[in-house]
């Protein structure tokens, strides 16, 4: 049996859990992915708590940008679809996941988990603890 490596990102500043009270913006957050080229990326998981029973209220998802030759912008893939809290649940703690399969280029491309809340947070509280990411060999 084969177990997967493991990778958390610190997707708030001084290690400090990633927040959002009640904001008329969508505040963006981004966490650089620190992993060895070659490796490949299996799975972003995203945990949190919300107050609110509102669903997509907060969205993780993990992004590529690669700087091609010749090219003035950089490119920006979304890796996984944006994962979130679905309707219908229960306020408290959450969980949700994205299978993937990329192989780190750190050559080319830089990797970041972006976490956002679209409308800010609906009069509620949500609190991001962590996103994981499992890679292999």
């Amino acid at each position: 049996m084969f177990l997967a490596d493991e990778h958390t990102i610190d997707i708030s500043k001084n290690s400090r859990e990633l927040y959002c009270t009640f904001s008329l913006s969508t505040p963006d957050f981004y966490g650089p992915v620190r992993l060895p080229s070659g490796v490949k990326i299996t799975k972003l998981e995203y945990f949190g708590r919300d107050a609110s029973t509102v669903s997509g209220n907060n969205v993780a998802s993990l992004r590529r940008t690669c700087q091609i030759t010749d090219v003035a912008d950089p490119e920006v893939v979304p890796l996984t679809p944006e994962i979130s809290t679905t309707g219908g649940f229960d306020a408290g703690n959450f969980y949700a996941a994205a299978d993937l399969a990329e192989t780190v280029d750190n050559r080319s491309c830089a990797y970041h988990v972006v976490v956002q809340f679209p409308g800010g947070c609906d009069a509620a509280f949500i609190r991001i603890y962590k996103a994981r990411l499992q890679w292999q060999r």
